[in-house]
């Protein structure tokens, strides 16, 4: 059984895992599921935050290497395109089947996740305040206002913050239907 940090990464409506570790990614427009073992899944995880990436790129090059933004908004949307093209064809080079394999014993791995709704709300808050600080300490004088680097750092902290919010603001809309069912 693989940490919940590992699952909340990992979580997703189309995301199953078999009772060997293995991960299928479902993908329903296509009507096809991937199998990916566990040797590529954090090569997965980390192609899936494409669009966090993006930002985070954006963030860097408009505060650490100052450049003006037209320009960092251009180099950003070249590293999404090179992210995507990596991601479909990471894709195509995993093992896929036509439709959902029925006789797998796969579980949703928001199924998983062992974290009670309470837990999920207070986590969610948490990462929530952790990149509403983030954010608020770049303007503070004698923090890390008037230090790029440091300024990016913590942008880049912040949506990283705001994307593990995401997910468990997902896992806990998940649980709450789940829970009226």
């Amino acid at each position: 059984m693989r940490n919940n940090f590992a699952n909340i990464l990992a979580s997703g409506s189309n995301l199953f895992e078999q009772s060997n570790g293995t991960l299928l990614y479902f993908n329903p427009k296509a009507n096809v599921s991937y199998t990916i073992s566990p040797v590529h899944r954090k090569t997965f995880n980390t192609l899936r935050m494409r669009v966090v990436l993006t930002v985070i790129s954006l963030i860097f090059f408009y505060l650490l290497f100052q450049l003006n933004l037209f320009l960092s908004i251009s180099l950003s949307a070249v590293i999404f395109i090179f992210l995507e093209y990596r991601y479909h064809s990471f894709l195509k080079k995993m093992p896929r089947t036509v439709g959902f394999p029925k006789k797998a014993r796969a579980t949703a791995v928001n199924e998983e996740i062992k974290v009670s709704k309470e837990g999920l709300i207070l986590r969610l808050t948490l990462y929530c305040l952790l990149a509403i600080l983030l954010v608020v300490n770049t303007f503070v004088p004698g923090a890390v206002h008037g230090h790029p680097a440091l300024e990016s750092v913590s942008y880049c902290l912040a949506v990283f913050a705001l994307y593990m919010a995401y997910q468990y603001g997902r896992l806990l809309v998940h649980k709450e239907k789940k829970g009226k069912r």
